[in-house]
């Protein structure tokens, strides 16, 4: 019984240390990165890892930073893996370096063009890449980032930054071009990954 006590003690130490549990919050985060949750109205969050990129919510619990960084990450690696060309990549890098993602639950209708090129008018829209680097994602409190447009729309900012003139407005229609099969299935990769990490 004494030799059981004995080894007890002597690992006691080790066993309180395995207890010890890691939590996903960052440290160290400037305040004016952080969202505020008592603040009313807009803020802009700055995303991890990418220099000049936001996000603007309105609630905090709409979408994080942590998630849009790590969605940001997986689609660049998605984008190379069905794209060789390093001057290409160079240049959606650099684009995702310099983002502004608005996320809001705000209802939109639009005119515009569905996945297929048809031209639909009052269509409610999900999302838009209202520039080359910027962005309007709709989400609601609790939605996972790969249930939103949030791919979607990254791959039209990469048209755009590849381009330079317009992010493929109608996407496999003929009156534009940039979009193709390889874009649809760069964001169904994109998703599926965010979806199986909970994100």
């Amino acid at each position: 019984m004494a030799k059981i006590f004995l080894i007890l003690i002597l690992l006691a130490p080790s066993l309180t240390t395995c207890t010890h549990r890691w939590i996903a919050y960052p440290q160290n985060v400037k305040d004016y990165e952080k969202c505020r949750s008592l603040e009313s109205g807009p803020q802009m969050n700055k995303v991890p890892g990418y220099d000049k990129s936001y996000i603007m919510v309105y609630n905090c619990s709409v979408m994080d930073r942590q998630r849009v960084s790590i969605g940001i990450t997986i689609f660049l690696e998605e984008w190379g893996r069905a794209n060789t060309s390093s001057l290409q990549q160079s240049a959606v890098e650099k684009t995702m370096n310099n983002l502004l993602i608005e996320f809001s639950d705000a209802t939109k209708t639009v005119n515009g063009y569905d996945v297929a090129g048809n031209f639909v008018q009052n269509a409610n829209a999900t999302g838009l890449a209202h520039g080359p680097t910027l962005a309007w994602v709709q989400a609601e409190p609790g939605v996972l980032l790969c249930q939103t447009s949030f791919a979607h729309e990254l791959m039209h900012l990469s048209i755009w930054a590849l381009k330079g003139t317009d992010g493929d407005p109608d996407h496999l229609g003929t009156k534009y071009h940039g979009w193709t099969s390889s874009s649809m299935i760069i964001i169904q990769n994109t998703n599926e990954r965010l979806c199986s990490l909970g994100i």
